[in-house]
C-alpha cells in the first residue's frame, strides 16, 4: 500500500496517533485485514457508534 511505504507505518498507527487519541474515542477500534495482514482501507474500519459519531463531528469541524 502507498501510504505504508511512503511513511513506513501501518494505516492503523496513523489513525490512533493523529486521529483516533486526539478525538478523545471510548473504545478501540479494528480493522479488517486482507490475506496478507494488510489493513482493508476503503470500509474496513470497526468501532462503536459513539466513536463514529467524535469521528464524524472532528471531520466536520475540521471542514469549517
Amino acid at each position: 500500500m502507498i501510504l505504508v511505504r511512503a511513511t513506513g507505518r501501518t494505516i492503523t498507527e496513523l489513525l490512533e496517533e493523529n486521529i483516533w487519541k486526539k478525538i478523545g474515542t471510548e473504545h478501540d477500534a479494528y480493522w479488517i485485514t486482507d490475506d496478507n495482514g494488510v489493513e482493508v482501507a476503503l470500509g474496513g474500519l470497526h468501532a462503536t457508534l459513539r466513536d463514529y459519531a467524535r469521528f464524524g463531528m472532528g471531520a466536520l469541524s475540521a471542514a469549517v
